[in-house]
């Protein structure tokens, strides 16, 4: 319990350190929503004879644009996430509440819709503690973008294919 309350202080911290250092206005042109599947993995070698499951699950996601720095899309994130049992027949799914900070770097270089992307950020559900993550995200609309990630939380290792929408 008190590692959820630290975990909860420290995301509190971040989003309002996010929030007040946005160059811009809060307005509708800077939220974006979005929503996705992914594959996760987990070693059970702690819980059991060391075998390695798999779920597939599914996400949603709301964000906010934090304005830019050193070069960087900065962003605060809010979402959602839930799989399906991990072992077969017993109760194993993972699901919660979690929350990130987002920098995003265009790779205009390669190609102008192109974008980096890393995560840092706390679950607060049933794998909760920090988590990390990184991957690519590409614009197909001024509006709609595509993105590919990797997160690595607590126990479980996701890879995540999610589409949003910028307002």
């Amino acid at each position: 319990m008190l590692r959820k309350i630290a975990s909860a202080l420290a995301l509190t911290s971040l989003v309002a350190s996010v929030n007040a250092s946005a160059e811009e206005p809060m307005t509708l042109q800077n939220l974006y929503a979005g929503a996705g599947f992914s594959h996760n993995r987990v070693d059970l070698e702690s819980f059991n004879n060391g075998d390695v499951e798999t779920a597939s699950g599914w996400q949603f996601f709301g964000g906010v644009k934090a304005g830019q720095r050193n070069g960087f899309d900065l962003a605060v994130e809010l979402g959602y996430m839930s799989t399906s049992d991990f072992v077969s027949g017993v109760d194993s799914d993972a699901k919660g509440v979690w929350v990130a900070g987002v920098a995003k770097k265009q790779l205009a270089e390669v190609d102008p819709r192109l974008s980096a992307i890393a995560r840092l950020g706390v679950d607060l559900g049933d794998d909760d503690g920090l988590f990390m993550g990184f991957g690519a995200e590409i614009k197909i609309h001024p509006k709609v973008f595509i993105r590919g990630e990797y997160l690595n939380k607590d126990l479980i290792q996701s890879y995540q294919l999610n589409a949003g929408y910028e307002f």
